[in-house]
This record gives structure tokens, sequence and C-alpha cells, in this order.
């Protein structure tokens, strides 16, 4: 299954998606649950630069499996720690930035002994 939330979706998902679409609020008050990330709205500004699809969506900051790709995690979901689409051929500097959000994020938790 796949779902896509954008502005389409803006009469479903209510205010709260709204605001996260919104940069000026990252750039105006600290991130929180309702705004989503920093590096998120970071994503979206890389999104907006270039034709290619840039998507960063954070869904558990502890979790173990990291994806820069559109891509599932069989029987391992509630490891899952971000949404992540990587397409449409950024150029190199976009590429870059990109994953280097993302590596940030996925080597802020503590090591886990498992």
């Amino acid at each position: 299954m796949a779902a896509k939330l954008d502005q389409t979706a803006e009469g479903i998902c209510g205010p709260k998606r709204a605001v996260a679409r919104d940069l000026i609020v990252y750039e105006t008050a600290p991130a929180t649950p309702t705004t989503g990330s920093k590096e998120e709205a970071y994503a979206q500004k890389l999104d907006a630069s270039t034709g290619a699809s840039l998507k960063l969506t954070v869904l558990n900051p502890n979790g173990r499996i990291w994806i820069m790709i559109a891509d599932g995690a069989a029987g391992f979901a509630h490891e899952l720690a971000n949404y992540g689409e990587y397409s449409g051929a950024p150029n190199e500097g976009q590429a870059f930035e990109y994953a280097k959000t993302t590596f940030d994020l996925l080597t802020r938790p503590p090591p886990r002994p498992d």
C-alpha cells in the first residue's frame, strides 16, 4: 500500500499537515510534533529546489532501519525510522545534502546493545 499526503489531502488531514508544509514556520519557531522536524523542513526546501524528489519524514528517531529510497521493511515496521524518497536524478549537491541530513539523523541515538 502507498499513501501520499500533499496539499490535496489538506481537507482530510486538517491543519496539522498544512502547517508542516509551510516552511516559514521552521524559520520562526522551533520544531514541534505539530510542525515536524527541522530536518524534514530542510528536505522540503531541497525538494522544492529541484525537479527530482527528495522526501523525508521521521517516523521513529530511535528506529534501526533508515532508508533513502521509498522502500519497505518487511516484518520490521516497528524499527523503521523514516520514510525517505530519493529519485528523479537530483544534482550532486542536492543528493549530498539529503544524504548528510539522513546520516545525521541516524547517528544521533545512542548505540543499542542488540
